[in-house]
């Protein structure tokens, strides 16, 4: 049976932010494994041990010792690779002024949503699901998430839940889920820097600022995306209640 991979990942995560975004990328089997060596080539030509969009764009961390050129440089291949073996890319953020939302969806169980991390996390997982439908896939699909997030446990019990009902297993086309460290899974650092991008382009908008390039060149390959303000929380409620 084939078999898709899923990578989550999020930005925004800090004290204050204005915006929690979780994003990352579907591969089937066989781009996966030509972007995991063609990834691996790409860090040994510059002599890093991963990537990570943040460090990237501001010349620090692993990257430190790059010049700007170079950091350029790794940054323009990756969003090539990611372009060239993608099936789906998928952004979702959430203002966090109207976070206090989530806990008041309504549904046999609220708890499922009870912080502002797993809602968001769940409606990338819907993403993925409506590639499903709309693809006819018949496959499974392996769910991979950063590991180290505050709400990780809530994160996976509201993933437990889900793939516990079988006709959501079925919908999902759910093989197994797991929570990783991204500096040992590639293909996590492909879903670093979409939800960098995400959240920094999110920022520009809120500030009337422009796009940087290197995001518009990523997006060039259609993504799914969605910003979650009031209105949409609302528009949403009784769809998230039924878990569909």
């Amino acid at each position: 049976m084939e078999l898709m991979s899923a990578f989550f990942d999020e930005s925004g995560t800090h004290e204050g932010s204005p915006f929690l975004c979780v994003a990352g990328y579907l591969f089937s089997s066989d781009q996966l494994l030509k972007l995991d060596g063609a990834w691996n080539s790409m860090l040994e030509s510059k002599g890093i041990k991963y990537f990570r969009m943040s460090s990237c764009a501001h010349g620090n961390g692993i990257f430190k010792e790059l010049s700007p050129q170079d950091c350029i440089d790794i940054e323009t291949e990756a969003i090539f690779l990611i372009k060239e073996h993608m099936t789906l890319g998928y952004a979702v953020s959430l203002d966090m002024n109207v976070a206090h939302m989530i806990e008041k969806i309504p549904g046999p169980n609220p708890k499922w949503f009870n912080n502002p991390y797993t809602f968001t996390c769940y409606l990338c997982l819907v993403a993925v699901k409506k590639w499903i439908g709309d693809n006819n896939y018949q496959g499974e699909v392996a769910y991979f998430f950063e590991s180290g997030h505050a709400s990780q446990g809530d994160a996976n019990k509201l993933m437990n839940r889900i793939f516990s009902k079988e006709e959501l297993r079925i919908k999902y086309r759910y093989s197994s889920h797991s929570f990783a460290d991204k500096a040992n899974v590639r293909p996590l650092q492909c879903a670093d820097l979409l939800s960098w991008q995400w959240f920094t382009y999110m920022k520009k908008i809120q500030n009337n600022l422009p796009p940087r390039k290197d995001f518009l060149a990523l997006m060039q390959k259609e993504h799914f995306v969605q910003y979650v303000e009031e209105e949409r929380i609302k528009y949403l409620s009784n769809a998230l209640a039924e878990f569909s």
